[in-house]
């Protein structure tokens, strides 16, 4: 992200109070740091190939790209978690008592 002006040291400064994640493929340290996330070498490494496919075949990825798919949403629930953590702590900061309800 560094690369293209989008880390989290650059944003901040147009939003401090930006909620901020980044994906990689396996991880910022150890050996495979540098390597491509690819979803099939993902499939691959982790060996999901081998649910699908038969004898004659051997192993076959899946027909969508789960893993990015899967990253994605479990980024998407992290930032979402973080927001409202965030949200929660300005309110319990202004005194407001948040109530909801589910008929009227």
């Amino acid at each position: 992200m560094a690369k293209i002006g989008l880390d989290y040291e650059t944003v901040k400064v147009l939003n401090p109070r930006l909620v901020y994640g980044e994906i990689t493929g396996y991880g910022r340290e150890g050996p495979c740091k540098d390597k491509p996330g690819q979803d099939l070498l993902v499939q691959s490494l982790s060996g999901i190939t081998c649910l699908s496919g038969d004898a004659d075949q051997g192993p076959v990825p899946f027909g969508l790209a789960i893993a990015d798919m899967m990253a994605g949403a479990h980024l998407v629930q992290g930032n979402n978690r973080a927001w409202i953590g965030s949200a929660v702590a300005n309110i319990k900061k202004l005194k407001l008592k948040p109530e909801s309800q589910l008929f009227s």
